[in-house]
């Protein structure tokens, strides 16, 4: 579901011949920032009737997403639904897809922004930064909680450090009674120091 009629009959010629054996149905929803009720319920309706094995969602992000969400129990079937954005343009060849390079060094979103900066600036630089934001922010809270966890069970006389591991992470690989100890500003500063060198890394990278 998704694109335009154009790209979906390419899209149906090409699977003629790369899977022979599988029927494709399509649904091509009008162009526009909002649907209306009526639009809603013939995507709907046109979804069900199909009664797909397998459903492919192509709209532009996050739109796609915030439809299958809205509308997924309104949907009669048992399936995988994925949303797949430009996935129907890529394969129709109508759209040149970033080259491998790109693609391998996780940069086709710049590539997109290279190639449609008009249109997909708001996506990969608004919403990246937002994104990474949300993740540094909510990832920080988690490693302060624990951190204060740690610290709060090392300050408690003959707790089991080993049986908190166990409890909390389900692995461990030491075996200590913490016993009556002060964690040294030296280590604090050594985890919050640890944190942010592995929660960049991973925001960069991501």
């Amino acid at each position: 579901m998704g694109s335009s009629e154009k790209v979906l009959a390419l899209i149906k010629q090409r699977v003629k011949v790369d899977y022979p054996n599988i029927e494709v149905e399509t649904y091509s929803p009008p162009y526009k920032p909002e649907f209306s009720e009526e639009d809603n319920r013939a995507i709907v309706e046109a979804i069900n009737k199909a009664n797909p094995d397998l459903l492919w969602i192509g709209m532009t992000a996050p739109k796609q997403e915030k439809w299958a969400y809205t509308h997924w129990h309104e949907l009669k079937i048992h399936c995988h639904c994925g949303t797949i954005g430009a996935v129907f343009d890529f394969y129709a060849g109508t759209v040149k897809r970033a080259p491998a390079w790109w693609q391998r060094h996780s940069l086709e979103w710049c590539y997109r922004l290279l190639k449609e900066p008009r249109r997909m600036w708001k996506r990969y630089i608004i919403g990246n930064l937002l994104f990474m934001g949300i993740y540094v922010r909510s990832s920080l809270m988690k490693r302060i909680l624990l951190l204060v966890f740690w610290c709060s069970v090392s300050l408690c006389p003959g707790i089991d450090a080993q049986a908190y591991a166990v409890g909390t992470t389900g692995s461990t690989h030491f075996s200590v009674k913490w016993g009556i100890t002060l964690v040294s500003p030296r280590l604090i500063c050594s985890v919050i120091k640890w944190y942010f060198i592995n929660v960049l890394h991973s925001a960069i990278y991501w």
